[in-house]
């Protein structure tokens, strides 16, 4: 019998720690993964939703389990583009479970120098996902006076005595920084609050005349939140404005950021390290995640940078190269981003590293960011601009409207973000929840915050989630000194999910263990490993 099983890990410990402990393995056979790797928090977590393996003998967990109860029924949700999430009673199991670490995380974590207090966690069977499509479901899943089949999906709730007994529990009431892992909570919440098709809308507004394709005013390009708008995706939208009869604009490109109100930042806040990208500020109009890719291009003596996407008024003088060996070749770059106008190298670039790309966000230039790369891309498209890239003041124009540019589908930027962990598309997708999630007795709010999208998470927690220590959220991203959750708060919100009519869209966005994304590496670390494309 394959039975799935949901293994949650939140351990404060170093990235290499983590990496001894994981490649000996929590669960050996029950494929504990990590689903997004430690960043710069210096913890690490792991949560593995939906790792397809045998259920182990509870000898493998290294310790005498107590007796287990009867397998839960096999079900499965079908994902729909609009979900009411699912109540679930968060109860004790009726045996408990074992409390004790195994033997190799424990000799592990010793060989590491950190203490069993570092690390928690909580392992469960969960129900089979691959619910036969077409047939009802289980009469224990839906609630009294309901119909079963894909409309009553929207209100499911699993029957208490389904809920599968905890396999193990170590310290899983402990609130722990969880790092990139919190991003679950926002991407699970998302996909059942808002649905997996929801999409974002970017507005593009003119406020003058346009005659044979010159526009005698400003046009104004108006964030609506998309998380996702690499430079191929704003490459469209230049596109789509030019074939309803722009091409050349006599007077200003502007954004407008007013769908966001957020205090003032500072990028070196965190960790001191301002230019990295994992660092960059959210904004309703968000350009290529905050990024900017710099493709070196070696050209004699020098190497030339190329931004992607281009930045209007941006300098990027040339790069001395060097003899030195590739080793850490953005270190040797030293790049300098801390003036609005020029990106520049400090140092040199190796040439025997040749051509290749390195990130950055360049935060001098934050404000300006969305105007610059737009303006840089609509000149790039052959359009002509006489006026400058800037932001629009709040409140101002009579402008009207000119057309609607939609984002991706939800589930596809949940993709991205929880497949790379990153942070500046979690926090945008935690800002939309107060905006347009769906929750009883809130009302939906015109601008987001931090503090909105906080009490809006506390809401949604209340009213799903009542028996769960509810977590500390800042951001939604993880990136952050002060969020917390417990282990088997994140275990309950999982199941919930895994119950929940979203559940198949929400696995199929997290990466495979030593395949994809921020956990490839597995396979460079533990090579037989079971969860190697099992769990993810």
């Amino acid at each position: 019998m394959r039975q799935l099983l949901l293994c949650v890990v939140l351990a404060c410990c170093s990235p290499w720690a983590w990496g001894q402990a994981q490649g000996l393995g929590l669960v050996p056979a029950a494929t504990a993964a990590a689903t997004n790797a430690t960043s710069a928090a210096s913890a690490a977590s792991s949560a593995s939703l939906s790792a397809a393996q045998p259920l182990p003998a509870p000898e493998a967990l290294g310790v005498t389990p107590p007796a287990a109860p009867a397998a839960s029924p096999a079900t499965s949700m079908a994902g729909s583009s609009l979900a009411t999430p699912s109540a679930i009673p968060v109860l004790l199991p009726a045996l408990a479970p074992i409390t004790q670490l195994p033997p190799a995380i424990a000799q592990a974590l010793q060989a590491a120098g950190l203490p069993p207090s570092s690390m928690s966690a909580w392992v469960q069977p969960l129900p089979d996902l691959r619910w036969p499509a077409g047939q009802p479901a289980p009469q224990s899943l839906v609630k009294p006076g309901r119909s079963t089949g894909s409309a009553a999906a929207k209100n499911t709730m699993r029957d208490a005595s389904a809920r599968p007994a905890a396999l193990l529990s170590v310290q899983a009431d402990k609130p722990m920084n969880p790092a990139s892992v919190m991003k679950l909570v926002t991407t699970a919440v998302a996909m059942q609050s808002l649905g997996s098709d929801f999409q974002w809308h970017t507005s593009v507004w003119v406020d003058g005349a346009v005659r044979d394709g010159v526009l005698y005013g400003n046009l104004i390009v108006q964030g609506g939140g998309d998380p996702y708008l690499p430079t191929p995706r704003v490459q469209e939208l230049i596109a789509r404005i030019r074939a309803k009869g722009i091409r050349s604009i006599q007077g200003d490109l502007l954004v407008n950021q007013s769908r966001w109100q957020l205090p003032h930042f500072d990028p070196a806040a965190f960790d001191g390290k301002p230019a990295r990208p994992y660092n960059a500020a959210p904004q309703a109009l968000m350009i290529n995640m905050q990024a900017v890719e710099l493709h070196l291009q070696p050209q004699g003596k020098d190497a030339v940078l190329l931004a992607d996407p281009p930045l209007l008024g941006v300098s990027m003088p040339a790069v001395a190269m060097s003899a030195a060996p590739c080793i850490q070749p953005e270190l040797a770059l030293a790049l300098d981003v801390s003036q609005p106008d020029l990106i520049q190298a400090r140092g040199s670039w190796p040439r025997s590293c040749g051509a290749r790309s390195v990130f950055a966000w360049p935060y001098a230039l934050a404000d300006e960011f969305a105007a610059r790369a737009l303006a840089g891309v609509w000149l790039g498209s052959g359009g002509q601009l006489s006026g400058r890239a800037g932001v629009e003041a709040r409140g101002r124009s009579a402008a009207r409207f000119f057309l609607r540019f939609d984002s991706a589908p939800l589930q596809e930027v949940v993709a991205v973000t929880n497949t790379y962990s990153n942070n500046p598309m979690a926090k945008q997708i935690f800002l939309s929840l107060p905006v347009w999630g769906k929750l009883h007795g809130q009302l939906r709010r015109p601008v987001a915050s931090w503090s909105a999208s906080q009490r809006w998470m506390a809401a949604w927690w209340h009213q799903y989630l009542p028996g769960a220590a509810a977590p500390v959220l800042e951001n939604g991203s993880g990136l952050s000194r002060r969020e917390r959750i417990t282990a088997a708060s994140l275990g309950a919100l999982l199941a919930q999910t895994a119950a929940s009519p979203v559940a198949a869209d929400f696995a199929a966005t997290l990466p495979l263990a030593g395949r994809e994304g921020t956990v490839a590496s597995l396979a460079q670390r533990s090579s037989k490993n079971r969860a190697l494309g099992q769990a993810r």
